[in-house]
């Protein structure tokens, strides 16, 4: 069954739009594609993704918003950055903390995850490779809790999607959008093992053999991200 709702509370999401409190920072993500924002609605929180790892996380905490970030990026390097930066302080030096995980990406490549956030931008963002897409990517890293050999655990989809047929005449059609679930791969090697491919489909297998009142919560709930994204 799903973790709880990624759709953002009507708080949060105001103070993304125009006016809002994190507007500026919507604007900073929109104006680079490397970044991604991602919804976190059951923690009351927004995720800003480079490289496929989470450069910022904005929390509603009831009085403000509060930004972290993983100072394990700048282990064994000369520049320390703040875990609790300010809003105007992450937007200036953004591209300082990008730096940190360049360096820390270059010792401990995460090409998977790297690539994963590609595939949002090429699908959400990339000009006439999204407009002719039959996918554009609602959430990127979606938790669910996962029932293999009757041990539940918190897993996560590596995407989300709404899968809604580029030709002009199904898109006019109502019944035609469908939620796909992706995982992604990068390389022969990540195709065995725990985390290979035959383990993924009995996990997908598992999550489709919830009940259909919370299987229509999630189909509910990513319908509203598609939504608020758009």
């Amino acid at each position: 069954m799903p973790i709880s709702r990624c759709a953002l509370s009507d708080a949060m999401f105001l103070a993304l739009e125009r006016g809002g409190a994190l507007h500026s920072l919507l604007e900073r993500v929109l104006a680079d594609e490397t970044l991604n924002m991602e919804f976190r609605g059951y923690d009351n929180a927004v995720n800003i993704y480079y490289r496929g790892g989470s450069l910022f996380r904005v929390k509603d905490t009831g009085s403000g918003y509060e930004l972290s970030f993983d100072t394990n990026y700048c282990a064994n390097q000369a520049v320390q950055l703040s875990a609790k930066p300010s809003l105007a302080d992450a937007i200036r030096d953004m591209p300082l903390y990008k730096q940190a995980m360049d360096f820390w990406f270059a010792a401990n490549h995460k090409y998977e995850r790297e690539f994963a956030q590609t595939v949002v931008r090429d699908n959400n963002r990339h000009g006439s490779i999204s407009h002719a897409t039959d996918y554009y990517i609602v959430s990127f890293e979606y938790p669910y809790l996962d029932n293999m050999s009757g041990k539940v655990r918190k897993s996560y989809f590596d995407m989300t999607a709404i899968k809604w047929l580029s030709q002009g005449h199904v898109r006019k059609d109502e019944r035609a959008p469908r939620l796909a679930l992706i995982e992604m791969k990068y390389g022969d090697e990540a195709l065995t093992g725990t985390a290979g491919l035959i383990a993924h489909l009995q996990s997908f297998n598992n999550f489709l053999s919830m009940n259909s009142k919370d299987m229509q919560e999630m189909v509910d709930d990513q319908a509203e991200v598609f939504q608020q994204k758009c």
